[in-house]
């Protein structure tokens, strides 16, 4: 499951983020926001894979996927992936959606930003069973 909202740059860049609505992405909740961001850029992209086809015989580091496996496991899904760092405004929209990894071992899906307005839209995974609509 994700929750999609929108949410300022500013508030993105400190990790606080402000629902905006709800959808059902992941068919089984996992514990490793980066594997779960991938399943939802693999269904985003029209070609869905499963958890298990993605992570077959990577060392994973406490059952999750590092930054650098990431890389591996895109391939997998026949997408192309690299590690940037950059600030949120110097993320060019031709590139979008993207992966954000934030503090905490999280990681959210950069769908669309707007400068002018300083908003975001994102998608993050989420291990809750029930789907909410709220907005701000």
């Amino acid at each position: 499951m994700a929750k999609k909202f929108t949410t300022t740059l500013s508030d993105l860049a400190s990790g606080v983020h402000k629902d905006y609505d709800s959808q059902v992405y992941c068919e089984k909740c996992l514990d490793d926001p980066l594997l779960e961001c991938l399943l939802i850029i693999t269904k985003l992209h029209h070609s869905p894979r499963t958890a298990d086809e993605l992570i077959a015989g990577l060392p994973l580091v406490n059952n999750k996927l590092t930054p650098e496996l990431f890389v591996r496991a895109t391939k997998r899904a026949n997408l192309d992936s690299k590690i940037v760092y950059r600030s949120i405004k110097r993320i060019p929209s031709l590139v979008l959606p993207v992966i954000l990894v934030l503090e905490d071992n999280q990681a959210c899906i950069l769908e669309q930003i707007d400068l002018k307005t300083n908003q975001a839209k994102i998608i993050q995974p989420i291990a809750d069973e029930h789907t909410s609509t709220s907005t701000h």
